[in-house]
């Protein structure tokens, strides 16, 4: 996953580092990378979305909802702001 150097791009990282999602803009909306970091461990998913309701979709599902309730907030204004700034709304209702 690109770093967070590209224009747009947001990372957001809980307060202890054992997770971290990285939001990049797309030609079709947002990229969204989730780190977790759990005993030694390291799992990463790579998900892309081209509009906000896939992406709600996903946000709501995930369980840092529940485990992390601001960095589910910040990552949901995050991807939201990312896919409004690519025009992914206007060009899905055409």
């Amino acid at each position: 996953m690109p770093a967070p150097s590209i224009a747009g791009s947001r990372r957001v990282r809980s307060a202890d580092g054992a997770v971290v999602f990285t939001l990049v803009p797309t030609a079709r909306g947002v990229a969204v990378e989730r780190v977790l970091v759990h005993g030694g461990n390291v799992v990463s998913q790579v998900v892309a979305f081209a509009d906000a309701e896939s992406f709600h979709r996903w946000c709501d599902a995930n369980p840092m909802r529940f485990e992390n309730p601001s960095i589910h907030v910040e990552v949901t204004r995050d991807g939201d702001a990312i896919i409004l700034r690519q025009g992914v709304q206007d060009r899905l209702a055409r």
